[in-house]
């Protein structure tokens, strides 16, 4: 029972007035209306949810391509936009699609496909225009779309609207900007003054106005003879070759063509060589700069050349000083005059050429105001005059026959003035000229002969006073200690005159130490008595011991050379052994490498033989896999781990000291590409320079020591 009567279907418990509505075809709030809030896109009183053509253009959803949209259906009528009309998944159909990127280009914002806008686009049919394109300089097209073309430049470093030869681009399509030229026409593009029609300044060497020339100055050359006068003019071409024009300005005369300097002159009153000089090669006896061609007083004495009997020597003239010559001084006719003409030739005898009248003129004579004296006259000997001219007076020495310097009293002349000649003596002492080794100061002998020529020194004179005379034996009569059989002492003379018993006295060596004195080696002169002892197996202070009171120590064999030496092998001696060094220690004595100043390097060497600095225990191979803890061995206690061994993917050991452990982590199980390695991959920028250090370091070590593992080398 109720009492309402509002039920629309009183069989359906689920159907009521205000029963919640479900998407279907029944009205279970019985509000008339199955739609209620659902979206009905046809407005056909049926729900999407239940309507099999949605929009209702008469296709079921399932085969049209946009069931909301009533004008998209399979063959509907294709338009120029973004919607597929017709469903076969094409939108340009037969509209034009310039890049082909499937949009045509009535809705396409890029139409050329270039990464640009329309909007931004200058030409957005030419996919290689848009903003930032490259620029084709030249080419009157505006690729970057910045409003010009860019355009080819010269250069114009300074600034004078000139350009060189070398081209810059210009992105706002003219030549106009500072530093821009439209022509390459500047020859100096360096200064802003050179340009071509610039203005020139003459002789700068700079070729303002770039017609290949500096202007330069030239002297006017009005008679044409090369050289210029002293008005210049300017030359455009570089030169001063042209007509009219030349380099100098040093004619004299610019009027005649004969004139100019280096002109042939002419013995005249005309400079024509412009040098100033008048004379130039020509005669000018009174160097008055007129040429004596030309002068009518050539020796200007003030006599015309007419009257003066030599117009060519000033002293000489009608009326001139006469001089005792031979010369005319007053043109007289008489060089005498007053002046003494002792032989009445008329030439005075200052004038005279043998003023003595020896015959020996004067130029020979050595005294050409004695007539006794000249040229081959006979010489008084030891006058202490040469008559003859020769150099030297002629003097009187002794004839000294056999030449041993003394003569006897015979004489003769010497010529050159001196006894010093074969065969001349200044000393008439020698009591037998004819032997050679008989004069004053000759060793006595006995022989019979005076040898010295002194009567008190004959042989049969006993000198010193021994009882001795050298033909007795004494064999030096000057030393009364020194006779025949007279005892031997050690004092350095032969005392008995008997060579063969003097042998220990002599000083070979010079040490100061006679062998009778003491001197143990008389050929050294190290050995002598009371010497200083040496360490030199020798018994230097000769008293029977050698290398006596010396301080002998420990020597240490050092045969690696490196100064220091092995505590096993040693000498003990005065001096250093060779091969041997004064201080020991050396753990490997056949490794200059190693002593104990060496610096410690990771080798697998003690290389300071002190174990406690051995690079804090690294500098070795604990495991024996060939590589040292120091160069990379990250494991040193697992014989399987060294750098560059073989890695075990996924076993949590780094065998190759890499860096890397897991297989996510390890390059090396990357071979199956990232879907084979963990997800969880953590990357390491610094894994392969580690790595590569860690490989080369082995190599370095391994050239010292050899692996233990030759498979893993």
């Amino acid at each position: 029972e109720s009492l309402l009567d509002t039920d629309c279907d009183d069989t359906d418990a689920s159907i009521f007035p205000g029963a919640p509505e479900a998407c279907d075809s029944i009205d279970s709030d019985c509000d008339g209306s199955m739609l209620d809030e659902f979206t009905d896109t046809d407005t056909d009183g049926e729900a999407d949810c239940t309507d099999d053509d949605d929009d209702g253009d008469a296709f079921p959803d399932g085969v049209d391509c946009d069931p909301l949209d009533p004008a998209i259906y399979p063959n509907a009528p294709e338009s120029c936009d973004a919607l597929d009309s017709d469903c076969d998944n094409e939108i340009v159909d037969g509209f034009d699609d310039t890049d082909g990127d499937g949009i045509p280009d009535c809705v396409d914002i890029d139409g050329d496909g270039d990464g640009h806008e329309a909007a931004t686009d200058c030409d957005d049919d030419d996919p290689s225009i848009y903003p930032g394109a490259a620029e084709v300089p030249g080419d009157g097209i505006d690729q970057d779309c910045n409003g010009a073309d860019t355009i080819s430049c010269f250069i114009d470093a300074d600034g004078d609207g000139h350009g060189e030869t070398g081209t810059l681009l210009a992105d706002d399509g003219d030549c106009l900007d500072p530093g821009e030229s439209t022509v390459s026409d500047d020859c100096d593009d360096a200064d802003p003054a050179s340009w071509p029609g610039a203005p020139e300044t003459a002789d700068d060497g700079v070729d303002q106005d770039c017609d290949g020339f500096d202007t330069v100055t030239c002297f006017i050359d009005a008679d044409g003879d090369g050289a210029g006068g002293a008005s210049n003019v300017l030359s455009a071409d570089g030169d001063c070759d042209d007509a009219g024009e030349a380099l100098t300005g040093d004619d004299c005369d610019d009027a005649d063509a004969a004139t100019y300097p280096g002109a042939t002159e002419s013995c005249d009153a005309v400079d024509s060589n412009c040098d100033g000089d008048l004379v130039d090669g020509f005669d000018d006896t009174d160097s008055d700069g007129e040429p004596d061609c030309t002068d009518p007083d050539d020796d200007g004495d003030g006599e015309p050349d007419a009257s003066d009997c030599d117009p060519l020597d000033a002293s000489v003239f009608p009326g001139g000083t006469e001089v005792c010559d031979d010369v005319d001084q007053d043109c007289d006719g008489d060089l005498v005059e007053t002046f003494d003409d002792t032989d009445g030739d008329g030439m005075p005898d200052c004038a005279e050429d043998d003023t003595d009248g020896d015959g020996d003129p004067d130029g020979t004579d050595c005294a050409p105001e004695d007539n006794t004296i000249f040229t081959g006259a006979p010489e008084v000997p030891d006058d202490g005059i040469d008559q003859d001219c020769d150099g030297f007076d002629t003097v009187t020495c002794f004839e000294d026959l056999d030449d041993d310097g003394y003569g006897s009293v015979e004489t003769m002349l010497a010529a050159d003035g001196d006894c010093d000649d074969d065969g001349e003596s200044d000393l008439a002492t020698d009591c037998d000229d004819t032997d050679g080794s008989v004069f004053p100061g000759a060793e006595e002998l006995c022989n019979g002969v005076d040898d010295d020529c002194d009567p008190d020194t004959d042989e049969e004179v006993d000198g010193d006073g021994d009882g001795f005379t050298i033909c007795d034996g004494d064999c030096d009569d000057a030393e009364e200690a020194v006779f025949p059989d007279a005892e031997e002492a050690c004092d350095g003379l032969d005392n008995d005159c008997d060579p063969d018993t003097v042998e220990d006295e002599a000083d070979a060596d010079g040490d100061g130490h006679r062998v009778c004195d003491g001197d143990c080696d008389d050929s050294d002169e190290l050995v002598y008595p009371d010497a200083p002892e040496l360490c030199d197996g020798l018994d230097n202070d000769c008293d029977g011991d050698a290398d006596e009171d010396l301080d002998y120590v420990d020597w240490f064999e050092d045969l690696d050379g490196d100064g220091f030496g092995d505590d096993g092998s040693t000498e003990v001696d005065c001096d250093e052994p060779e091969g041997h060094v004064a201080v020991g220690g050396d753990c490997d004595d056949d490794d200059p490498g190693v002593h104990p100043e060496a610096e410690e390097v990771c080798d697998g060497l003690d290389n300071d033989c002190d174990p406690s600095t051995d690079l804090d225990g690294t500098d070795a191979d604990a495991d024996g896999d060939g590589v040292l803890a120091c160069v990379g061995d990250c494991d040193d206690a697992n014989p399987d781990a060294y750098p560059g061994a073989m890695e075990i993917c996924e076993d949590d050991v780094d065998q190759d000291c890499d860096g890397t452990e897991t297989s996510g982590e390890d390059p090396e199980c990357w071979s199956g590409g990232c879907s084979d390695c963990e997800a969880s991959v953590v990357t390491r920028p610094h894994a392969t320079l580690a790595l590569l250090l860690l490989l080369l370091l082995p190599h370095l070590y391994r050239r010292r020591v050899a692996p233990t593992h030759p498979e893993r080398a």
